[in-house]
């Protein structure tokens, strides 16, 4: 499971076909995330290389996105903290499951003096949008858990998925995640034991089985849960420390 976005990543990888390939070279090179280009370029390089993408010029697939995620980070270095909040809308608009796209959010509405209330507002929009998408839900109920907030809301999010899709391993994970938050280790444990009958290998639940039975003084089975985690996806603890997610 690949919880966050690969900001870090060459963002244009695309295949540049020879129509548009001397575009992107000269216009959108710099639509990456590098302290040591200036901000300025990389905000303009991304607008252009969305543009040429609207336009045409390339299959909109994952660029714009992460474009839009890219040059978000290069607004928050400039203090453009507004315009950082509307480019993440626009990743959220096509990935709604974004936990850094959230955090983000988050971060720049409490730099703008804005209520930490109002990214939760803006997910509890998309969930009476589809009210009866088990992804929506789901996706609701774990990125609350992921921000540590709203948690019981955050379990009914869950709740309301799982009557719909009894069966899913996610509804199952994001679950045990918010009742790890909220200091429900047996239930969390319980759940993370449903999501890994489904799938066996499953990071995220393997993670946080593995904290939660640490917390609980099960340290071998703790420990063994982790490492299992770290073999099918060796930066799992560190991208759940981007959240305060740690042992």
């Amino acid at each position: 499971m690949k919880l966050l976005l690969p900001v870090l990543a060459a963002l244009i990888g695309f295949a540049a076909t020879p129509a548009h390939a001397q575009y992107d070279r000269d216009h959108i090179a710099d639509c990456v995330q590098d302290d040591k280009v200036p901000a300025e370029n990389i905000v303009r390089a991304c607008e252009n290389g969305i543009a040429s993408r609207v336009a045409g010029q390339g299959g909109l697939d994952e660029y714009v996105p992460q474009a839009y995620l890219t040059m978000a980070v290069a607004q928050e270095r400039l203090g453009k903290y507004k315009d950082a909040q509307a480019s993440l809308v626009e990743v959220l608009k096509k990935q709604l499951g974004s936990a850094v796209a959230w955090a983000k959010f988050a971060e720049d509405s409490a730099k703008l003096g804005e209520s930490p209330a109002l990214p939760m507002q803006m997910l509890d929009a998309f969930v009476k949008k589809t009210p009866k998408n088990e992804y929506v839900l789901r996706t609701a109920c774990r990125i609350r858990g992921m921000l540590n907030q709203q948690l019981d809301v955050a379990v009914a999010n869950c709740d309301d998925a799982l009557r719909i899709a009894p069966k899913d391993e996610w509804g199952y994970y994001s679950r045990c995640l918010v009742r790890y938050r909220k200091g429900d280790l047996a239930l969390a444990i319980g759940d993370c034991d449903e999501a890994l009958r489904i799938d066996p290998k499953f990071d995220g639940a393997l993670y946080i089985r593995g904290l939660a039975n640490l917390h609980m003084g099960q340290t071998d089975l703790g420990n063994a849960d982790i490492a299992a985690a770290k073999t099918a996806y060796p930066k799992v603890a560190e991208e759940y420390a981007m959240f305060g997610i740690r042992p």
